[in-house]
C-alpha cells in the first residue's frame, strides 16, 4: 500500500477527514522510513509541495529594562 492509494481506498468513507488524513500520513511516514528519506527531504525534493526557505539569524536582543 502507498500513501497515494490510501485516499482512493478511503473514498467510500464519508466524513472523518482528520482520521483519513492521519491514516494517509501514517502510511507516508512508513514509506519514507522504509526508504530512509526524511519528511523534509520528501517535501522539498519529491514534489510534495514544500519550499526551502532560509531565515537570516540576527541573534537575541537584550531584554528591555
Amino acid at each position: 500500500m502507498t500513501a497515494h492509494r490510501v485516499a482512493s481506498l478511503l473514498a467510500p468513507v464519508k466524513g472523518h477527514r482528520m482520521a483519513k488524513a492521519a491514516m494517509e500520513m501514517a502510511v507516508l511516514d512508513a514509506e519514507l522510513r522504509a526508504s530512509g528519506t526524511s519528511f523534509a527531504t520528501a517535501l522539498i525534493h519529491q514534489g510534495l509541495g514544500g519550499v526551502r526557505v532560509s531565515v537570516e539569524h540576527h541573534g537575541l536582543r537584550p531584554a528591555a529594562a
